[in-house]
């Protein structure tokens, strides 16, 4: 996942889409109306087994970070560590 942008949940609602995600991380991060509405959804159907979010970048390190606690991204990178690996 590459960049954010303020006002903007999308890396948040999609990520989790993928990798499923922690809904008080995402309340944390500030995003309740998405942790919200991940909430309501069967969890059976939140995650897409064989495809995975592995690696995040945004401009501040500090939403990166909770980006990744909150949608289970395993590491923070730059986005040139992206190359070859996505």
């Amino acid at each position: 996942m590459i960049g954010f942008s303020e006002g903007n949940g999308h890396p948040f609602s999609f990520s989790a889409i993928f990798n499923g995600y922690d809904s008080g991380e995402i309340r944390r991060a500030g995003w309740t109306v998405i942790a919200d509405y991940l909430d309501r959804q069967d969890p059976h159907e939140v995650g897409v087994p064989g495809v995975s979010v592995t690696a995040a970048w945004a401009p501040d390190r500090t939403m990166a970070e909770a980006l990744a606690r909150s949608v289970l991204i395993p590491e923070i990178v730059e986005p040139q560590d992206m190359v070859g690996k996505i």
